[in-house]
């Protein structure tokens, strides 16, 4: 079996292995497929590019809409006001969100994202961290740790040591982390997830979202701690909610998953997995492959009319680089 050194520790691992089992590190293998956002902006600017060469891009009408919910603006070299444009119907809100999820799910986990990326700067404001780089942070340097971590929104990888209970029913978790057994990492639950709590087990590699707390009795402190899917949905949500004003600012990135969702759901037929009361990302990719197959720039440049978006204006995001070859 091929062998790959954790990139946070340096143990040994397997080259197929998820996380590191000494330190609880996240490690991607190599056949890690790239979260749908770079797979479907990539696509997009692809269909773009190939079909501006042969077509007339439809320009934007001058009948007056009545304002919605994702406005986009015309291109210009200063960002206007948002202009009355294209409510997203149920299904291309769902295709939005499942992009959304998937992305900050794989940026969580440690995987290599446009979230984690310049192109995606602004998506999140969480800071990715494991347990043993925060412990070991604190260890060097209080001061520095707090300055780097104190008071911010981090999402946190480890390998769980014990599960505690505190003063009333205060719950916690002890992450494997920093130079002494003793003097670990403390991530205190938000409230609410004593069931959670109560499924884990000792030894077990969880990915949460906390909050950074600083150091207590020499131990690095988190709190407000949710599992990091749960955070993942909530930043899609709170994504979605802001992208009218991120595409009047000229967010690229917004324009380009506004184009890939209207686009997709225009092709897909209504019995797409991708539809479903609680779509999932494996199950909707088979169709996304078919989509990607497509040789017909026709549902981007008619997504582009819908959405008042300037085509010539958009440039390609970069993919993040490829995982290493075990």
């Amino acid at each position: 079996m091929n062998n790959v050194s954790c990139t946070n520790c340096g143990h040994s691992i397997s080259a197929k292995a998820t996380v590191c089992p000494s330190c609880g590190h996240p490690h991607r293998p190599a056949r890690s497929r790239a979260p749908l956002i770079v797979v479907l902006a990539l696509l997009a600017v692809g269909y773009v590019v190939w079909g501006l060469g042969g077509h007339q891009q439809a320009q934007p009408s001058n009948t007056a809409a009545a304002p919605v919910s994702a406005p986009v603006a015309a291109a210009a070299p200063a960002p206007p006001p948002p202009n009355p444009g294209y409510t997203l119907n149920d299904q291309e809100e769902r295709l939005l969100r499942l992009m959304l999820v998937d992305e900050f799910r794989t940026y969580a986990a440690g995987g290599k994202t446009l979230a984690g990326s310049d192109e995606g700067k602004g998506m999140t404001d969480a800071i990715r961290v494991t347990a043993d780089q925060y412990q070991r942070a604190y260890d060097r340097n209080e001061v520095a740790g707090d300055k780097a971590y104190l008071g911010k929104h981090l999402v946190v990888s480890g390998r769980v040591t014990s599960i505690d209970r505190s003063v009333g029913q205060n719950y916690f978790l002890q992450l494997a982390g920093g130079t002494n057994m003793f003097m670990a990492p403390h991530a205190m639950m938000a409230d609410g997830y004593t069931d959670y709590l109560a499924g884990l087990s000792k030894g077990q590699v969880v990915n949460l979202a906390c909050d950074g707390d600083g150091m207590l009795m020499k131990s690095a402190t988190l709190t407000k701690c949710v599992p990091a899917n749960d955070w993942a949905d909530a930043e899609a949500s709170r994504y979605i909610a802001n992208i009218s004003d991120r595409v009047a600012a000229h967010d690229e990135l917004a324009q380009l998953l506004l184009l890939s969702s209207v686009a997709l759901a225009s092709v897909l037929p209504a019995t797409s997995p991708c539809f479903a009361p609680n779509p999932n990302v494996e199950g909707c990719r088979p169709d996304m492959a078919k989509f990607k197959k497509m040789d017909d720039p026709a549902p981007f440049l008619a997504a582009a009319k819908k959405l008042n978006i300037d085509l010539n204006a958009l440039k390609k995001p970069k993919a993040p680089p490829p995982a290493p070859a075990s």
